[in-house]
């Protein structure tokens, strides 16, 4: 788990003087699942964390965390 970047600033004018890739469309796919630090408290895109490991239905497979 690492601390997520933040968040750049967002534009909602739209521009019609230069081309627009649909971002999904543009840039590769990273292997990040984005979480709130805090996922019982208010949602709070500032304060955020990626997790990069691997979560499976088989206990222990991705080695994310304690199984009993």
């Amino acid at each position: 788990v690492q601390r997520h970047p933040p968040l750049a600033a967002w534009d909602d004018e739209p521009r019609h003087d230069i081309p627009y890739d649909y971002p999904y469309y543009t840039k590769p796919i990273t292997n990040v699942l984005w979480l709130p630090r805090n996922p019982l408290g208010l949602p709070n895109l500032d304060d955020t964390v990626g997790f990069y490991g691997a979560l499976t239905s088989e206990p222990g497979a991705g080695h994310a965390g304690h199984w009993f």
